[in-house]
């Protein structure tokens, strides 16, 4: 009899503790009806990509369980079926759900089909994305009704006004699911989705805009307004990323103060959660570093100072701060804006000159070498170009990279280069290698009669169209 009891009291011990497990957990259950025997993954949302986080085999009756002992982070999730196909879930608070449905349709009446038991959250979404599918087919039947009568124009305006009808539909549904329950992840996502409203500018006394760029200013500065910075569920899905991303590539002006400014704003409302800070903050450093827009190095120095080598970005290691902290040296002497850095240099007939020395409206600083196979295709072009204009107060500043000086000299009489300033370091006096980043030939910079650098890295025709349009078209 005692035996019986202790038995029992065991039985219950491991039944009560599985089930906290999966209490604190995570359980899905689901059903593939027309799969059988086959690998399914559960898989996730982050930034633009996805992410397989489990994976499961299900029976011969289609079914199986994504099981964990740890809660799920707050997220779009998918379930990826063999060929790739899936159809999407929501992770939110209740993470021990049933999901069923079926392959012997197409994947696009995945969610048709879609039967959910044990969680209102994914009943919710379930019900929001059939109400899209049916908007959206209403809307793409009356754009093709548009097309086929675009010759009556009675028939197009009734069009365009069923469409707008349509519109205000999903609006009006998407605030009843946010007023229903504004803190579910589903009520962030559709909140994200919401464009900016942008008023009417203000006028003048005579009627007309106080400020001509006003509609343009208001939806930069309120671009985020929908995003909740402090959910980190947001990252889990597509929106964030695609936020980020318009907002960066494609809503403000390309250049590295402008991207330095809204940077710092984006990133200071991004700190109000630690995960989402530190995917901001890559995206936009990235952003800076990957960019072939000329000066965005700027961006890139002002967010490893600002925030890398400040020690703000806490889950970096510090071998990669050495490697930032190396690059910013790099960069650092040679933005745009800056002072070119001081070259004395000694000539092929054998004096020194200085750079800052230089007497022109604008200099060309040009690193080049006798054997690379650009630079033989690209000194004849500049030397043209310097040619055309060297009496509008143009100058060329060429340094040879390397060290034989007898190659070089010869090199230069030979193609009739010598009118120009011709340079070489063959003891690096200089450190120009360091001073303006030269890993590679040819390389030039653009100096104005400052000697500040206002382009860098560009080919010859575009330091043509640069000469063109800064001297004889003033």
């Amino acid at each position: 009899m005692k035996t019986s009891i202790k038995l029992f009291i065991l039985v219950l011990v491991l039944f009560l503790a599985n089930n906290q497990a999966f209490a604190d957990g995570y359980k899905i259950k689901v059903k593939i009806n027309g799969l059988k025997d086959t690998t399914v993954y559960l898989g996730y949302h982050f930034g633009e990509k996805n992410f397989v986080l489990d994976t499961i085999k299900i029976d011969k009756k289609g079914e199986g369980i994504f099981k964990g002992e740890k809660k799920l982070e707050r997220g779009i999730y998918l379930i990826i079926l063999p060929g790739k196909s899936f159809f999407e879930i929501i992770i939110d608070k209740d993470q021990n759900f049933y999901v069923e449905t079926d392959t012997s349709s197409k994947a696009e009446n995945f969610v048709k089909n879609l039967k959910i038991k044990g969680s209102k959250e994914n009943e919710e979404f379930n019900d929001y994305q059939k109400f899209m599918i049916i908007e959206s087919k209403k809307v793409s039947a009356f754009r093709k009704k548009i097309q086929s009568n675009k010759d009556n124009q009675d028939s197009v305006k009734i069009y365009k006004q069923k469409i707008k009808d349509a519109d205000e539909e999903v609006k009006i549904k998407w605030a009843e699911i946010v007023k229903n329950n504004p803190d579910a992840l589903l009520s962030k996502v559709i909140n994200s989705l919401n464009d900016v409203v942008v008023p009417d500018a203000p006028l003048d006394e005579n009627g007309n805009k106080i400020d001509s760029l006003f509609e343009y200013h208001y939806y930069k500065n309120h671009f985020f307004d929908n995003i909740d910075f402090s959910d980190s569920g947001l990252l889990r899905s597509p929106i964030f990323f695609y936020k980020l991303n318009q907002f960066f590539k494609k809503v403000i002006f390309q250049m590295p103060d402008t991207v330095i400014v809204e940077a710092e704003k984006v990133i200071e409302k991004s700190k109000a959660h630690d995960e989402v800070f530190q995917y901001v903050l890559q995206f936009i450093f990235n952003y800076a570093n990957s960019s072939n827009i000329m000066g965005m190095d700027k961006a890139f120095v002002f967010l490893a100072e600002e925030y890398y080598l400040s020690g703000q970005a806490t889950w970096v290691d510090s071998s990669f701060v050495e490697k930032i902290r190396h690059r910013v040296n790099e960069l650092t002497p040679n933005l745009i804006g800056n002072v070119a850095p001081e070259l004395k240099m000694m000539t092929y007939d054998e004096k020194y000159v200085s750079l800052h020395q230089v007497k022109a409206e604008y200099t060309i600083l040009m690193f080049w070498d006798t054997d690379c196979g650009h630079c033989k295709k690209d000194l004849p072009k500049l030397h043209e170009l310097y040619q055309k204009y060297w009496e509008k107060g143009v100058d060329v500043f060429c340094v040879y990279t390397q060290v034989d000086f007898k190659k070089w000299k010869q090199y230069l009489e030979d193609k009739g280069l010598t009118d120009w300033i011709n340079v070489y370091d063959p003891y690096n006096f200089s450190d120009f290698r360091n001073k303006y980043n030269v890993v590679s030939t040819p390389l030039i910079y653009v100096l104005d009669k400052d000697k500040k650098i206002i382009a860098k890295r560009i080919d010859i025709e575009t330091v043509e169209k640069m000469l063109k349009d800064k001297i004889e078209n003033n």
